[in-house]
């Protein structure tokens, strides 16, 4: 009995120690594995956790256990600090598109630098007319005036026209970020299905879950969504509204349309059509069954939310007006500039006509046409007064652009004769009855009251502000882009130190450290040695059992 009980104790030795190299050299291959993957972008340290073997409640004497067992392989992740870099990815990366296109745009509204700015445009055709009134029958002078005319034309068409083209980039760059998404939920639901299939066994897909973990801050830099992750180890995304991108080993394909069948259209600054993010119900077949999600996405943050924001979207007009956009900083840019635009068409050439019945006239005692100094291109022939009331108006230019309801981009001067510049006004006694009286030094148009000068300085209603003059909605133009722009600089500051203290805790955690690793490739390297010395001296206590039996 004694023998057997001295046997059983040398097999627990045995055992107990052949456990602990074992052990030992299970956590020693996992520490090589870390150190080999210290640079592997995405990797999350693994950590084997070793338990102490179970042993039988049957038997007699004292149990002094059986050793060690290799429990699970533990991959170090924290979903609260994984979702908190998720969410700041998405914020920085929204800020830095917000910024980079408000700093392609403000060029084009500033009081320097390499462009000629609309408001520098009004400043000096203001100036050309004051100069002019001082000499009007100044060719030089009048010419001039002609010149800063189209100068003031040519800055509100490069204008509009940059903001166009931004907006037309926006939109192309949201359909190519959307295959980029696509492309991404499909690979998350390929490793939803391979994550699944391990871990219904009892593995852990950890470097499953590295490669999903990186494609999911991927995502987060394309739009926002909310992640759930499901007992079988797959996750599901959605939008905050609850729409599906993934679930389980499907994922759902976004789709940019410019007909969407909801019926909805937005049309873009140039002319053309913003396209819709849509998921089609009836993918592939006809006809089209679309939701529309671009509000959904445009709330968000990433790369699109930001380009939507800015391009424009939540759009509530009647076509073809392309300022019905109620969200959007690109088209509320352009649509102050078309306001001036419309106004310059409308009051300006209102006033350049004269006050009825005295008109205006040129040198040579003709009245100007009905859009005498702003006109647009319609093609050939002139505009003719559609409403026979002798006011400019846009329903006149309508009448040759059907649907038209943007000029920005057509506009330009109408003359281009120094003589028949329109500064004076009729001074026949009975103004519309006597024939026209000129007089070549008057400049009474430009002057005058309801002249020229007026015009310009005076508030209309005709502006997106109400009450405000030609400067004070430019003024404003530029106030709200560096108002923005500023903004956006301190969300870029702000929000890329949110992310790097996300990542810093998130890599504090996960990320491997050579000097932990260091510490338990020598503390278990002792232990293995310790083990091994174990069994020399089990074996050397079995000799002893054997020689006195």
């Amino acid at each position: 009995h004694t023998a057997f009980i001295m046997a059983n104790f040398g097999a627990k030795i045995f055992g107990a120690s052949i456990s602990g190299m074992t052990g030992a050299q299970s956590v020693i291959a996992n520490s090589a594995n870390n150190i080999a993957n210290v640079n592997s972008e995405g990797y999350s340290k693994r950590r084997v956790n070793l338990e102490a073997r179970q042993t039988s409640a049957s038997g007699t004497g004292i149990n002094v256990g059986n050793g060690v067992d290799i429990g699970e392989l533990e991959r170090v992740s924290s979903t609260y600090l994984e979702r908190q870099l998720r969410v700041s990815q998405s914020q920085s990366s929204a800020a830095g598109v917000t910024d980079d296109y408000l700093a392609r745009v403000e060029p084009y509204f500033g009081f320097g630098g390499d462009f000629y700015t609309v408001g520098t445009g009004l400043n000096e055709f203001r100036d050309s007319l004051i100069d002019l009134s001082v000499n009007p029958s100044s060719i030089e002078l009048r010419s001039n005036v002609i010149a800063k005319a189209e100068n003031l034309v040519s800055s509100i068409r490069t204008s509009y026209g940059a903001i166009a083209d931004l907006q037309n980039e926006a939109d192309g760059r949201i359909q190519t970020e959307l295959l980029t998404v696509n492309s991404i939920t499909k690979e998350i639901a390929a490793l939803n299905g391979r994550i699944k299939s391990a871990e219904s066994v009892g593995g852990v897909a950890a470097d499953e879950r590295d490669k999903r973990d990186q494609l999911l801050n991927k995502l987060a830099e394309k739009i926002s969504f909310e992640v759930t992750e499901i007992d079988d180890g797959s996750i599901n995304l959605y939008l905050e509204s609850g729409f599906a991108l993934v679930s389980g080993i499907k994922n759902y394909d976004l789709g940019f349309s410019r007909t969407p069948s909801t019926g909805s259209t937005s049309p873009a600054l140039d002319g053309g059509s913003l396209g819709f993010i849509v998921y089609d119900y009836n993918a592939g077949g006809a006809p089209a069954q679309h939701v529309d999600l671009t509000n959904q996405i445009g709330a968000g943050d990433g790369t699109i939310g930001a380009l939507l924001r800015l391009r424009g979207y939540n759009y509530t007009g009647a076509p073809p007006s392309a300022f019905s956009t109620t969200t959007g900083t690109l088209p509320t840019l352009a649509r102050d500039i078309e306001a001036i635009t419309q106004t310059l068409l409308t009051d300006f050439n209102t006033a350049y006509g004269g006050p009825l019945p005295q008109r205006a006239v040129d040198l040579n005692g003709n009245p100007p046409a009905l859009f005498g100094m702003f006109t647009v291109n319609i093609g050939g022939g002139t505009i003719t007064d559609a409403n026979a009331n002798s006011i400019p108006e846009l329903a006149d230019i309508q009448a040759f652009l059907p649907g038209q309801t943007v000029f920005s981009h057509i506009l330009q001067v109408a003359n281009t004769n120094p003589a028949s510049v329109a500064a004076g006004r009729d001074q026949a006694v009975n103004p519309g009855v006597d024939p026209i009286i000129a007089v070549p030094g008057d400049a009474s148009n430009i002057t005058g009251a309801n002249g020229l000068l007026a015009d310009l300085d005076q508030p209309k209603g005709t502006f997106t502000i109400s009450n405000v003059s030609y400067r004070d909605v430019y003024d404003n133009i530029v106030a709200t882009i560096g108002n923005e722009r500023n903004q956006a600089r301190i969300e870029v500051s702000v929000y890329e130190s949110n992310y790097n203290a996300a990542k810093t805790k998130r890599d504090e955690l996960s990320q491997v450290s050579l000097d932990e690793e260091f510490t338990n490739l020598i503390r278990f390297q002792r232990a293995f040695e310790a083990s091994a010395r174990l069994i020399r001296i089990g074996d050397e206590l079995l000799q002893e059992i054997v020689s006195i039996i």
